[in-house]
């Protein structure tokens, strides 16, 4: 049994641990289920993919119309028949990402447009062109923080956990309800 000083330590840590954590996996959750539908709202808000690819043309002339490229640099050919070539590229020393379609019958380059859906997408990862990597990997530390979590919830209900586990009491009324749902759903979910 805890003193009631590390009790209150314990309580304090484990709530807002929890809640600052929490909310930004929330944030990650829902777009990540966004994101499942990434390749139909790319199609949805660029006319460039509602068209059928050209075909005839080599790699080699893609590559000539997006010239002059980095050293390194990503080509990304059309999806199911769909669209057109595409060249995407970090710009040299920074971590700001372009991207251009590349129309090799006309012979132009046509900047990436439409970025809803890349927005969403870059934002589940918690990446971002104004914030850079950083915010990623403090993602990544974010892990800590579920732990922490974890550890000070098991720690503060260690001498009731088992019985705990399967309490579900909704006629007790709304905090018992609450109280029940959070400690399983805690249990259950964070380890996840």
């Amino acid at each position: 049994k805890l003193s009631r000083h590390a009790f209150t330590r314990f309580w304090d840590v484990h709530a807002w641990a929890g809640v600052v954590t929490s909310l930004v996996l929330y944030v990650m959750f829902f777009l990540g289920s966004v994101v499942l539908f990434y390749r139909p709202l790319t199609i949805w808000e660029e006319p460039i993919l509602q068209q059928a690819a050209p075909t005839g043309h080599s790699l080699q002339a893609a590559v000539d119309v997006a010239k002059p490229l980095p050293e390194e640099f990503y080509l990304y050919l059309p999806y199911e028949g769909q669209g057109l070539p595409k060249v995407g590229y970090y710009l040299p020393g920074t971590s700001e990402w372009y991207m251009w379609w590349l129309d090799v019958e006309r012979r132009v380059t046509v900047p990436q447009r439409e970025l809803a859906a890349a927005y969403v997408y870059d934002l589940h990862y918690l990446w971002n062109n104004a914030t850079g990597f950083w915010l990623q990997y403090g993602g990544g530390v974010l892990v800590f923080g579920f732990l922490l979590t974890l550890v000070t919830g098991v720690l503060i209900h260690l001498q009731n956990l088992v019985p705990q586990l399967h309490r579900f009491r909704p006629e007790r009324g709304r905090r018992t309800l609450w109280s029940d749902l959070h400690k399983v759903a805690g249990v259950m979910g964070l380890p996840f």
